[in-house]
């Protein structure tokens, strides 16, 4: 199986929980590789690479590829081109990968999640993924009229890489498409993959939330199911910050103390005490937050 996951070098310990949790749970013979596409300004250092290492299984592997910054100014000066990078790291995979999965770093595995990757669905639609939650699900689609009234998450995607580049065979043809954008943006990757395959992109499955969590500071329950494969921990509620509640924050901690020991968490356990004595501080006396 082949991945694409975010990278930032100021979250590598929830990065190894995220590449831990998908070693955990993608049963397959064949190895997995992580492709960790990266600018060159911005990449992890050597020691973080070999410390992500030690979290996945050893016939798995790792490849850094750095890719150049776009000169030009059209998606880096509009639109931030670290939010486009999943979407620019297609053109340097090796041409031998036809599917790529791509989860971002605040995601994690709990389940099996091999019938997602080998979906058949996939060899005819470029993009197979779950819907956005409900809200924005309906603000996009009335703000960009979706012919297949369909918008998807881009945090945690499959995407066919042989049909994104034939429509888009070079980066320039695919920098030609977001100048003629005339439409608000408002999640560039995301908003971006949803309109320009409008009509080549469907669902996992007919119950889109059955297995798939994804979760914000303020979203609906609904979407919460017992039996879920992937969390998504999106928006600024991160399961390793203290300062905010969160559905399914043991989930990921299951995995941090499993990795990195019971002291990883009690250090995050005396960040959250200090944070709720601050935030009464500011209650009682009146402060803003």
């Amino acid at each position: 199986m082949y991945f694409i996951v975010d990278t930032d070098k100021n979250f590598v310990k929830p990065l190894a929980v995220t590449f831990y949790s998908i070693t955990k749970h993608a049963h397959s013979d064949e190895k997995n590789i992580f492709f960790l596409i990266q600018y060159n300004d911005k990449k992890l250092p050597n020691e973080d690479i070999v410390f992500l290492k030690k979290y996945i299984r050893k016939q798995d592997e790792i490849e850094c590829i750095v890719v150049p910054h776009h000169i030009d100014g059209s998606i880096t000066g509009k639109w931030s081109d670290q939010v486009l990078l999943k979407i620019i790291g297609l053109y340097y995979l090796p041409d031998y990968v036809d599917r790529i999965f791509h989860i971002d770093g605040d995601a994690i595995v709990v389940d099996d999640i091999t019938e997602f990757y080998y979906s058949e669905k996939l060899l005819t639609y470029t993009l197979l993924g779950t819907k956005e939650v409900l809200d924005i699900q309906k603000e996009r689609n009335q703000l960009y009229g979706l012919k297949d009234d369909l918008y998807l998450c881009a945090g945690v995607i499959m995407i066919n890489v042989k049909l994104f580049l034939k429509k888009f065979p070079t980066i320039e043809s695919f920098n030609n498409e977001i100048k003629n954008v005339k439409y608000e943006i408002r999640a560039s990757d995301q908003d971006f993959l949803n309109t320009f395959f409008d009509g080549e992109k469907t669902c996992w499955e007919t119950d889109q939330y059955m297995r798939f969590a994804l979760l914000y500071l303020i979203h609906d329950k609904s979407y919460l199911s017992k039996k879920i494969s992937i969390i998504h921990y999106a928006g600024i509620a991160k399961p390793w910050k203290p300062d905010r509640r969160l559905h399914y924050r043991i989930k990921y901690w299951k995995y941090g103390v499993r990795i990195f020991g019971i002291f990883y968490y009690i250090k995050y356990l005396f960040k959250r005490l200090i944070w709720f004595i601050k935030y009464c501080f500011n209650k009682v006396f009146g402060k803003s937050k």
